[in-house]
């Protein structure tokens, strides 16, 4: 799930604000079996328990992203409106060997 996130999230231009619900809808779209393996990985789990951890995949990209202060107003996968959080698309941190 972590590279299939990079792979939505590498392409956005440097300084560009984008929210967790884009990134969800590109799983979906672009990646249909990353997302849905990880919805079976995690039978127990709803659906804005799953979108959190997918929120928190993101956070995790700290070389890519950071996150906006307050939240984001999109639509969700469902078609409704709803609060989510917002990144930021920073300059990648290149990787110290």
């Amino acid at each position: 799930m972590q590279e299939a996130i990079r792979q939505i999230i590498e392409p956005i231009s440097v300084g560009y604000i984008f929210d967790s619900h884009f990134v969800i809808d590109c799983l979906i779209r672009q990646n249909t079996n990353a997302y849905f393996d990880f919805v079976r990985a995690n039978p127990n789990a709803n659906v804005n328990h799953i979108h959190g951890h997918i929120a928190k995949i993101i956070s995790r990209q700290q070389d890519l992203v950071r996150q906006e202060e307050g939240k984001s107003w999109s639509i969700n996968i469902h078609g409704v409106a709803s609060d989510c959080a917002a990144w930021r698309r920073i300059r990648a941190i290149k990787q110290t060997e």
